[in-house]
This record gives C-alpha cells, sequence and structure tokens, in this order.
C-alpha cells in the first residue's frame, strides 16, 4: 500500500502481500493497517528509569494508626525564635570589619561569610589562596 493514503483509509484496507509475484518460495510480507497487530504482553517489567529500580527494593514503610479525635489541641504555647544556623560567628565577623579589611579562612567558611555578606547587602569579594584557603575583602 502506497506510503501517501491517510491512516483511517490504511486501517479500512484489508491486509495484503506486497507483491503478487512468485518469489522463489519465500514468505510473503503482511501490511497490517492500525489496530490489526496482535497485542503481545512483555514477559517481564522492565524499569523504567533508575527512580523505578529503587522502588521495587525498597521495604514499603508501615502506617501508623493515629486517633486524630483523642490528640489534644494546646492554646497560649509561644513559638520559640528561629536559631540562626552557622551565621552567628559570620555575621560577628563582619560587623568588625571595615570596608578594605580582609581575612583569611578556609574555602567553605570564606564562601559562607560571603553568601552572608552579599545577603544582609553588603559587597565582598573573594579569592583563592591556593586549594584549601581563601581570602575575602569587605569592599
Amino acid at each position: 500500500m502506497p506510503r501517501g493514503i491517510p491512516n483511517a483509509k490504511r486501517a479500512a484496507a484489508p491486509a495484503a502481500d506486497h507483491d503478487d509475484d512468485d518469489d522463489g518460495g519465500k514468505p510473503k510480507q503482511t501490511v497490517r493497517g492500525i489496530g490489526q497487530w496482535p497485542s503481545v504482553k512483555p514477559a517481564a517489567k522492565a524499569a523504567s528509569s533508575i527512580f523505578d529500580a529503587g522502588d521495587a527494593a525498597k521495604p514499603k514503610r508501615e502506617r501508623i494508626a493515629l486517633d486524630l479525635a483523642s490528640v489534644p489541641i494546646e492554646h497560649g504555647v509561644p513559638i520559640p525564635p528561629r536559631m540562626p544556623a552557622t551565621s552567628v560567628g559570620y555575621r560577628a565577623m563582619l560587623d568588625r570589619m571595615k570596608p578594605g579589611d580582609c581575612v583569611t579562612l578556609p574555602k567553605q567558611a570564606a564562601a559562607c561569610l560571603v553568601s552572608l555578606a552579599r545577603k544582609l547587602g553588603r559587597k565582598a569579594a573573594i579569592r583563592k589562596l591556593d586549594a584549601t584557603t581563601a581570602r575575602v575583602w569587605t569592599l
């Protein structure tokens, strides 16, 4: 069947051989329309991604039975203030530094100091000294 025939006509057309010539005993190729192929189910489901493969190995999490009607509701409990992560020491250091001052720190600590300075609206520059240390200037 020619390629230019739309799918609707191709599906309505009967299955036919490509050619009617004698092929010397070779089997003839059958052309089938859409929906005429037998459905074949895969033998085993393959993981479609690495996440599916990991899910199969995970044990199912046990659900906790919780009676929400018996949970007490508390009133008037104050919310504690947020605890800053590790920026307490960095903030104190930034407060002591004037424009043009610099400090030498491990690279990760220097990156944290520059990040905090920029978050507070101050300008800072960082330069790597060697593989493990960096220097930070306040501008």
